[in-house]
Parts: structure tokens; C-alpha cells; sequence
């Protein structure tokens, strides 16, 4: 399952631990009112630009790359031990589907993941 840049966004914000208008403030800086920037790009009324993206990157200390990476993100922090909060959980509900099907996955012998992961 494919998240929005937006959700990825608000995902990576949230595991910095940072609220809307502290990481709008580090990330848009020269704007009156960041916070209803990132407010419409983590609602997915806004598509950031490349500097947007360096911009929150940057903030978030990752790559514009892995901004775009949430599935490869979440599998590995799910295979590392850590979980992601039930905050995250709730703001985002797709993440839910996505994890219950990676645990699926994981109870299943390697043959079978594989054939559940083509289907």
C-alpha cells in the first residue's frame, strides 16, 4: 500500500515528535503562517515542491527520497522491534491495513509470502 507524500510527511513529523507548527516553523521559515502550509500538504490539498521537500527533508533529517519510501520505513522500523504509536496509528488509518498485512506476510513459509506479495 502506497501512502501519500502527505501522509508520509505527517508520519516521519510525528516519529521526530515534533507538532504542525514547531516543524512548519523549522521548515518554512520565511512564511507568515508555515503551519497552514504543512497543514495542507499533510492533508493532501497542497503537492510540495522539490525545495518543499528539501525543505522538510532537511527538517526531518532524511532524504527527499526517503520521503517517498514510507513502505520500505515502516517494514524496516517493523522488523527492527519498534512500533509505531497508536497517534499514528489513528491520524492514519491506511497504516494499519499496511502492518497487518506485513505480520500476514511474516507467519507465512518464504514460498507462500512470495506469492502473497505478486498477488
Amino acid at each position: 500500500m502506497k501512502l501519500t507524500i502527505g501522509e508520509q510527511i505527517m508520519i516521519h513529523r510525528l516519529r521526530a515528535n515534533m507538532n504542525q507548527k514547531e516543524f512548519a516553523k523549522l521548515a518554512f521559515p520565511d512564511l507568515a503562517a508555515p503551519h497552514m502550509k504543512v497543514q495542507k500538504i499533510e492533508g493532501g490539498r497542497q503537492t510540495p515542491t522539490a525545495e518543499d521537500l528539501a525543505s522538510i527533508a532537511r527538517v526531518l533529517s532524511l532524504t527527499p527520497g526517503e520521503l517517498h519510501n514510507m513502505e520500505v520505513t515502516v517494514e524496516v522500523a517493523q522488523h527492527s522491534g519498534t512500533q509505531i504509536s497508536e497517534k499514528v496509528l489513528k491520524v492514519v488509518p491506511k497504516i494499519r491495513t499496511y502492518l497487518a498485512a506485513m505480520n500476514a506476510m511474516a507467519d507465512l513459509p518464504d514460498e507462500s509470502a512470495i506469492k502473497f506479495v505478486i498477488a
